[in-house]
């Protein structure tokens, strides 16, 4: 078993495990020959606390290896907070 102990790596990186949505804007672009620049914004929208520490940014960069991305974050570690 891979790190990612609820989807398998590999289901992830094959778009195995997403939102229903993504798969038919990806079917509607294909349809269209469009092929966008896509920005992915990733939130939290509930924590058990107000504040959180950003962490996870290692797992997310090894899963995206290979693909043709740029990555922008916030350093690991960094304080956060809900409003």
């Amino acid at each position: 078993m891979g790190r990612i102990l609820i989807v398998g790596e590999d289901a992830i990186r094959a778009g195995q495990c997403t939102d229903v949505y993504f798969q038919r804007v990806v079917e509607v672009m294909e349809k269209d020959g469009v092929n966008p620049e896509v920005t992915m914004e990733v939130t939290a929208a509930v924590l058990p606390d107000p504040w959180g520490v950003f962490c996870g940014l290692a797992d997310v960069v090894e899963l995206l290896e290979g693909v043709p991305v740029n990555v922008e974050a916030m350093p690991e570690g960094s304080i956060i907070r809900l409003c």
